[in-house]
């Protein structure tokens, strides 16, 4: 049976859903690898079903192409671990095996009309006319050596399940008032009124005594531990090491030369202003007064028709189609158009014109040469990677392979994990800084990374030396950065402290503008009430509330109820001053997309109930010695 059509919302979660279920109506060719595997061999067992490798691979298969054909490009056996094929490949074949079981047992069955109207239906098998072609499907079995039967059988499998998977989903059904409700609770808006009282109000924060320092550091002392510090032997080079080792021939450069001419071409600029008027009779009139002496300025003043506008400095594409030819037929100095835009009728003058000029060899010679050399030097780098792969890989120390290849190597005592010295200076030698840093911090102790990339025309090579892990270091070496960790946190108490005072005030019948006058506050501290103009409860845009807390705070409280709530480096005292109800009946309230989206989270959730539950019944084994010797020959 078809898809059954239903709302947007539906057809997007049974889209989702179908893509575990059924298989695709052309199942691509897979390779003589997965063929020559043993094929009767089961990897997996639904109730008294069995899967065989052969699905498997299938399913692989299919995972693999569709990842590639979303990247734009093949992909090997690391994004294919990294990405989770395999296992997304697996609970397809268990979710199609429940539902088979329970299709099964069900007694649904599928008749030759469904198979047929449901071939018919689909646009993989329709012509240029976007009438069924029959041949387009023999073709398709053909090419990846399908029999017609198995085809049909696949085709039946998928229907069987969609039936399943509709008559589960039929119950699905909101109450009207669900959707009611729901747009009332969305669409709420309230009116708030705060204070912001700022952390660093608070200026002058006396030292703490010895006692209160010692204290707060023995309590924060995995704030302040020693960083891990790696000491590295790094081989690291890249196509500019290698550029001045480089020859390049005469015939060579002039080649590229002429390969690059159009780059050298410096075109023809001209200064460009322009008028613009609303219609083509203006326009005449316009360029009648420059044709009998006026400037364009004049006449747009006689005729109240606007300000000519200096575009600048123009070159050929810069300007509308119709516009640039206009601009580029006049002479300098000279008045032309009109051009007709979607803006109106454009009247050009040209102020001034700077000729093109074509850039000789021996004027761009040292360019060309040296991103000639560059090229080379980035082709020949592969070739230098590879031979001290290959020199590691027998045996070679990295001062060894160094030394052999002439390659730059340095070692480094000490690296931390954002590439600095035990001076916090940064170490230049480790850019890029996140590859080779992290590279450095991912080896073990005495062992050598593999030979990577560095992703901008360059490879490097690391060896782990030792590690010095992170320690707690005494007072005395850290004083200072406890000592402003002690501040800031005894200005988040004073803010805190503050508004809670405000808070107090305000529970005791003043309003809030008086409150913030009644307190003791620092003249730094600039206290002002605001006001929010209307806002939901997803609020979270900065320009109209103080924090995404404040937005929380706001539609937790009753009317004229007041609280504090944490800001950025501050503390806000919140009120909510207004609610504004959402009326379902208003001509705003989409309540079918309400009741379609609030439809679709119900169809998933009840989903992953049912497969829960028939996964559960069946019972699934998954025999996972065979799938590892299917990858282990796939990879």
């Amino acid at each position: 049976m078809l898809m059954k059509m239903r709302s947007k919302g539906a057809k997007f979660v049974t889209f989702i859903l179908f893509g575990l279920l059924i298989l695709s109506f052309v199942v691509w060719g897979i390779g003589d690898i997965f063929r020559t595997v043993g094929v009767d061999t089961t990897v997996v067992t639904v109730g008294d079903r069995e899967v065989t490798q052969q699905e498997f691979a299938t399913n692989l298969q299919q995972e693999v192409r569709r990842t590639q054909q979303a990247l734009g490009r093949t992909i090997g056996q690391e994004e294919i671990q990294t990405f989770g094929l395999a296992k997304r490949a697996l609970d397809r074949i268990v979710t199609q095996a429940v539902f088979d079981s329970l299709a099964d047992d069900l007694g649904m069955a599928v008749s030759e009309a469904q198979i047929e109207e449901r071939l018919r239906n689909d646009p993989n098998f329709k012509g240029p006319d976007g009438k069924f072609d029959p041949n387009i499907v023999r073709s398709a079995l053909r090419a990846n050596n399908l029999s017609e039967s198995g085809f049909v059988r696949s085709l039946s499998d998928g229907t069987k399940r969609q039936q399943v998977l509709d008559s589960s989903m039929s119950a699905v059904k909101l109450p009207g008032f669900v959707a009611e409700r729901l747009f009332a609770y969305e669409e709420e808006k309230r009116v708030g009124r705060y204070v912001v009282v700022y952390n660093n109000s608070f200026v002058d924060v006396p030292d703490p005594d010895e006692v209160t320092l010692q204290s707060y550091y023995n309590d924060n002392k995995q704030s302040f531990l020693s960083p891990e510090y790696r000491s590295a032997t790094i081989i690291r080079f890249t196509a500019e090491d290698l550029v001045d080792e480089v020859s390049v021939t005469e015939e060579a450069l002039l080649a590229a030369y002429e390969e690059r001419r159009e780059e050298f071409n410096d075109p023809e600029k001209r200064s460009i202003t322009q008028l613009v008027v609303p219609d083509n009779e203006t326009a005449d009139k316009v360029l009648a007064l420059v044709e009998n002496g006026k400037t364009l300025e004049e006449a747009a003043t006689e005729l109240a028709v606007g300000t000519p506008v200096t575009l600048g400095e123009i070159v050929p594409g810069e300007l509308p189609e119709n516009l640039e030819k206009t601009a580029y037929a006049l002479r300098n100095g000279e008045v032309g158009g009109p051009a007709e835009s979607p803006l109106g009728f454009h009247i050009v003058r040209v102020d001034n014109i700077v000729p093109g000029v074509q850039r000789g060899f021996e004027e761009v010679r040292d360019q060309v040469e040296r991103d000639l050399r560059l090229r080379e030097a980035v082709d020949t780098l592969v070739s230098i990677a590879n031979s001290l792969d290959d020199t590691l890989a027998s045996g070679a120390s990295l001062e060894d392979a160094a030394r052999d290849l002439n390659l730059p190597i340095e070692s480094f005592d000490a690296i931390d994990r954002f590439g600095r010295d035990r001076d916090q200076e940064p170490i230049a030698f480790l850019e890029p800084r996140n590859r080779i840093v992290g590279t450095v911090f991912e080896t073990n102790a005495n062992e050598e990374s593999i030979v990577t990339d560095t992703g901008d025309n360059g490879y490097y090579v690391v060896r782990v030396n030792g590690i010095t892990p992170q320690a707690e270091q005494p007072l005395d070496a850290v004083r200072e950065q406890v000592l402003r960790a002690w501040k800031r946190q005894e200005r988040e108490r004073l803010a805190e402290e503050l508004a809670k005072a405000i808070v107090a005030k305000v529970q005791e019948g003043v309003t809030l503008d008086a409150a913030i006058k009644a307190v003791d506050a620092p003249d730094t501290a600039n206290l002002a009430v605001e006001e929010t103009s209307p806002v939901k409860r997803d609020e979270r845009s900065g320009e109209k509330v103080p924090s995404p807390q404040f937005t929380r705070s706001l539609f937790a409280l009753a009317p004229g109820d007041t609280e504090t709530t944490q800001g950025q480096l501050s503390q806000i005292v919140v009120q909510l001053k207004e609610v504004i109800p959402a009326d379902p009946q208003s001509g705003t309230a989409d309540l079918e997309a309400i009741e379609a989206a609030t439809a679709i989270d119900m169809e998933g959730d009840l989903f992953v109930q049912l497969m829960g539950a028939l996964r559960q019944h069946y019972g699934v084994s998954v025999n996972q010695q065979q799938v590892n010797q299917l990858l282990s020959n796939y990879f």
